[in-house]
């Protein structure tokens, strides 16, 4: 059986020659029931809480699963736009090694200036000398 605050403020106890003095028990039931209530009351408030926490957890639990899928995908773009980076490098200079080669076999190497092979080299790069 679930006792109330209500049942101990009504409880009634029989009386007898030599018994408990009533007004104390009284007295004391209501501190009793009172107490009672309010650790009910606080109960509740702590399971009102708990459940709103619980969501708050959720939800951040939620947001925290969207981020790293969101920071991997991030990861994944970054990495292939090294890779695509340094493919382009690679071929830029792959490119420049071969109008160094064919201008040595030409002969035109040796009579240009080294800044405008440079600058041509530079500029075919994306960049100016």
């Amino acid at each position: 059986m679930k006792i109330t605050p209500i049942d101990i403020q009504q409880v009634s106890f029989g009386v007898r020659f030599r018994g408990y003095n009533r007004k104390e028990v009284d007295n004391f039931l209501d501190l009793l029931a009172h107490d009672y209530e309010m650790l009910i009351k606080e109960s509740q408030d702590i399971k009102e809480k708990t459940a709103s926490l619980e969501i708050q957890v959720m939800e951040l639990k939620k947001k925290e699963a969207t981020l790293n899928s969101t920071l991997i995908a991030v990861q994944k773009v970054v990495d292939e736009m090294k890779q695509n980076a340094q493919k382009e490098v690679d071929l830029l200079i792959k490119e420049a090694e071969l109008k160094a080669y064919v201008r040595f076999q030409l002969g035109e190497g040796i009579e240009k200036k080294e800044s405008d092979f440079a600058a041509e080299v530079a500029a075919a790069a994306g960049t100016k000398a």
